[in-house]
């Protein structure tokens, strides 16, 4: 069922499944090499399987989870930059997902300052951008 006025971004029963090859391959010559000769076996990996979410108009949304778990898939989904192999994306307007810029000193900078430092990066991309001290006020609150 399409969203509602106040919905910016819903998921209904997405799934992403990629396909990697079973053994590890160095160069992409040898790559071209195998899939070129029928040599080449893949594997099915399932990313995400059967995701609903809703996200309102103004909500913000963190996602949490394992490595693997399929945090910048689902990222990936929203900001229109894959395509889900089931299931339905559905944004309306504008979608700036913090995908993978998170410094190597991540470890050492507590949720607020790492967010107040995405938005000082993202900020030339942003039609509006927060203002100075936003993101820090947000997360005293």
């Amino acid at each position: 069922m399409p969203p509602d006025r106040g919905t910016a971004i819903r998921l209904e029963n997405v799934t992403v499944r990629y396909r990697v090859p079973h053994e590890r391959i160095h160069t992409f010559k040898e790559f071209a090499i195998r899939f070129l000769r029928r040599q080449l076996k893949m594997a099915e990996h399932l990313a995400i399987q059967d995701v609903d979410m809703d996200v309102r108009k103004g909500e913000m949304v963190g996602i949490v989870g394992a490595n693997g778990a399929g945090k910048s898939t689902l990222l990936k989904l929203t900001a229109r930059v894959l395509q889900p192999t089931g299931g339905r994306v559905w944004v309306k307007g504008r979608v700036a997902p913090l995908l993978d810029i998170s410094g190597s000193d991540s470890e050492s900078r507590w949720g607020g300052a790492q967010a107040e430092r995405n938005r000082r990066l993202l900020r030339p991309w942003c039609e509006a951008g927060l203002a100075r001290g936003a993101v820090s006020r947000t997360f005293r609150e």
